[in-house]
């Protein structure tokens, strides 16, 4: 009995001297992933100045855990990274921005982390999430401060923009990508971001110089919008519509052009338009981003109201897609004489005629060229303006006086619209041209069939 005991102790002695064994492999296996993992390094850090905030963006060597202090008297916002090192001058750091004062380094006393200080200038609303690697670019920790005094006076100027609607055509112009999302590129030089705003700003002087037309840009500066807050911007202001610039890149460099694109419900389906849809819809990962009331209707009856309004929207988009691209056309190169259609984010506003075009490809020698041409872009933009004004002369809205082109920007004088026939023409591509129904545009012109003849005139009608 006494030696079975004896046994009995020694078996579970043995048992316990294994498991801490066990125990400590464990723990140090534990602390070498720690010692293997790679420290949340600041590697750079970029200041974008927006109308009503800030964006701090910092460069990681690692997914950080950090964690965001708001602090008074005086205003500071303190972030502290685990295991992090700072791995930058902050001294040749040019701080862009109205909200911060200076930045500044130390050790958390209680835990020992990497404390970043930003003092500021007044009172934020602070808000910080981080980004996983897209693309080129790495890991990120974004900061956006904004600025309680900018949102409030911002709200008070969406409500004057949209009493404008009542005498105007107001359009609401979208330079794509910006900030951290700098778009494609070109073999000399070009940025998107670049191109695409002086062409939205250029165009915005040229619509603000005609009678009856306004324009205004959803970003002024080097910084990002999120795609929802460019729509959000057009939606909320009343625009009649919606016109998003881009100057993309492909994969071959033989592919040129300059087309227009519009909503479809079921994506795109060219191999270019497949292409660009992916990337534009990519954007928001890249640049950093953490519509009609229905929600007083039944939700089956909300479906069909959304259903409408989107078929209008896309309708009215197809037809001042297909003036503008008649006129881009006497003046360089077509990707495409239709317009093109795909699921892009900036074109899902149903309350709005949305329409995104893409001035031409940045990875062609020539395109970019041209694009980069300051010449080019003002003749780009009177174009486009000539394509919006035809359509709306031809379809205002009520409590609108267009008047004609101011004579800068058109040569036509004449009264009467009309269009002569060329070969591939067909009468309902005419009408969605020109946004005028199939029975009218016959109407008007004493068709009994839809058979046309090269080289005739059609009489386009103007609504009145």
């Amino acid at each position: 009995m006494l030696l079975e005991n004896s046994v009995q102790r020694l078996k579970i002695s043995l048992q316990i001297k294994k498991l801490v064994k066990l125990s400590l492999i464990f723990l140090l296996l534990l602390s070498s992933l720690d010692i293997l993992s790679d420290p949340a390094n600041i590697q750079g850090i970029r200041f974008w100045q927006s109308p009503d905030k800030t964006r701090v963006v910092f460069d990681m060597s690692a997914d950080p855990e950090h964690k965001l202090i708001v602090l008074k008297n005086p205003h500071r916002v303190v972030i502290d990274i685990e295991s992090g090192k700072l791995k930058v001058d902050l001294s040749k750091i040019n701080i862009n921005s109205t909200l911060i004062k200076q930045i500044r380094t130390s050790r958390s006393p209680e835990s020992g982390k990497l404390r970043v200080v930003l003092d500021l200038k007044r009172a934020v609303i602070p808000n910080s999430f981080t980004l996983k690697p897209i693309q080129n670019v790495g890991n990120r920790l974004v900061l956006d401060l904004k600025d309680p005094q900018k949102a409030s006076s911002s709200a008070k100027a969406v409500t004057r923009a949209s009493d404008l609607k009542k005498k105007f055509i107001f359009v609401v112009i979208d330079a794509g990508h910006g900030g951290e999302d700098p778009g494609a590129s070109g073999h000399g030089g070009g940025r998107e971001k670049v191109i695409t705003l002086s062409i939205a700003k250029k165009l915005a002087d040229t619509i603000n110089k005609q009678k009856g037309m306004r324009a205004e840009l959803s970003r002024t500066g080097d910084y990002y919008l999120s795609l929802e807050k460019r729509t959000q911007i057009a939606r909320k202001k009343g625009a009649d519509l919606f016109i998003s610039i881009h100057a993309d890149a492909f994969r071959s460099s033989k592919v040129r052009g300059s087309s227009v694109w519009i909503l479809s419900e079921k994506g795109a389906k060219s191999e270019v338009g497949l292409w660009l849809e992916k990337r534009e819809n990519e954007a928001d990962l890249l640049g950093g981003v953490e519509s009609v009331e229905l929600d007083k209707y039944e939700p089956e009856v909300a479906e069909v109201l959304l259903k409408i309004q989107t078929e209008r929207s896309v309708r009215l988009s197809r037809g001042i897609a297909s003036n503008i691209i008649g006129e881009l056309g006497k003046m360089m190169v077509l990707h495409s004489k239709k317009p093109r259609e795909a699921s892009f984010v900036v074109l899902k506003n149903p309350a709005v005629p949305s329409i995104l075009i893409e001035t031409g490809f940045i990875s062609n020698i020539n395109d970019e060229k041209n694009l980069r041409s300051k010449n080019f872009q003002n003749k780009m933009a009177n174009s486009i303006v000539k394509g919006i004004h035809a359509y709306f002369k031809s379809n205002t809205p009520t409590g609108v006086k267009m008047a004609s082109l101011s004579e800068n920007y058109s040569k036509s004088k004449s009264a009467k619209k009309s269009h002569r026939i060329v070969s591939g023409d067909t009468l309902s591509h005419i009408a969605n041209r020109y946004g005028v129904s199939l029975a009218t545009l016959r109407r008007t012109n004493g068709l009994k069939s839809d058979k046309l003849l090269i080289g005739k005139r059609l009489v386009i009608p103007t609504r009145s």
